[in-house]
């Protein structure tokens, strides 16, 4: 099986009725770890502020498959588009 890893710079906010608003770290850990799991992942914060104007940095790694399987997801749910 062949293994990788994505790394993905994540917006620590959620909808709450019709406005966003913005996670604490411990929040956000714990939801993108569990997504992680969600799909045999793991997933690893590189960077509490990263490059991509400050939202943090992580790493998700694993299976190939389900690498892409979490993309798919991001890509749909977050963007509303389809790979």
């Amino acid at each position: 099986m062949k293994a990788c890893s994505v790394e993905l710079d994540l917006v620590q906010e959620k909808k709450d009725g019709d406005i966003w608003v913005q996670m604490s770290n411990a929040e956000a850990d714990t939801l993108f770890r569990d997504i992680a799991r969600r799909y045999g992942l793991t997933a690893r914060l590189l960077k509490r502020v990263g490059p991509g104007g400050g939202n943090p940095l992580w790493r998700f790694s694993g299976p190939a498959a389900n690498v892409r399987q979490l993309v798919t997801y991001w890509v749909a749910h977050e963007f509303g588009h389809s790979l």
